[in-house]
């Protein structure tokens, strides 16, 4: 496993550093372990310890907007949560 990091870490000037940051890894990880299934906003936020609303819906839309994501609107006892 040492060895894969060291790897990792010495490609990371190849890598994209949008993506590249510890929130929206965990968040691709955990979302990749949940399926088609995915996650709300705030079980995300309240699952992974990753900040403030704000950031997360932050972190969400620029995995969105680089085609990592999809994002839609889900009603859950009678109120609007992303998805």
């Amino acid at each position: 496993m040492k060895e894969k990091f060291l790897e990792i870490v010495h490609e990371s000037g190849n890598l994209n550093s949008k993506l590249f940051s510890i929130s929206r890894i965990k968040i691709l990880w955990a979302l990749s372990e949940l399926g088609e299934d995915g996650a709300t906003a705030r079980q995300i936020k309240n699952g992974l310890n990753i900040g403030s609303d704000g950031s997360t819906y932050s972190n969400l839309n620029a995995l969105v907007e680089m085609g990592y994501l999809r994002m839609e609107k889900v009603r859950f006892e009678s109120k609007e949560n992303l998805e």
